[in-house]
């Protein structure tokens, strides 16, 4: 008998993107850095480091996609613009913008979702990357 492969539903993706974008805001509207920690002999910054982990993962996930994504993306993601705008900017009708922006919270959703922080041998556990203790 053959295993039957389960395929995620997309609104778990979706959820995943909303959580993290929820992060990316509250860290770019708190304007701070969050101060450098040190562990041992290296030193980081945890909100610039996942500020920008959350922008290069997001684009790397929307480069193969079609253009548009990546301008919701920029625009209403990042950018914070409601729909009218957005529509008007980039060219397309509200329908097709807001099957746009799930499309874009269930790519970059699914590629944070399965994203394994990299690390050295001694590092800081995986979890660590995320918040988790």
């Amino acid at each position: 008998m053959a295993k039957k492969k389960v395929r995620t539903c997309g609104c778990v993706f979706r959820a995943v993107f909303r959580s993290c974008l929820e992060r990316y805001h509250s860290i770019a509207a708190s304007d701070r850095s969050g101060g450098v920690r040190f562990t041992g002999i290296s030193a980081s910054r945890p909100n610039e480091e996942y500020v920008a982990d959350f922008i290069l993962v997001a684009r790397r996930a929307l480069r193969g996609e079609r253009p548009e994504l990546m301008r919701v993306f920029d625009l209403h993601m990042l950018g914070s613009h409601d729909w009218k705008i957005c529509t008007r900017k980039i060219g397309i009708s509200r329908g097709n913008f807001f099957h746009d922006v799930y499309s874009v919270q269930e790519v970059v959703g699914e590629a944070f979702k399965t994203t394994v922080p990299y690390r050295h041998a001694g590092q800081v556990p995986a979890g660590r990357h995320h918040g988790e203790h």
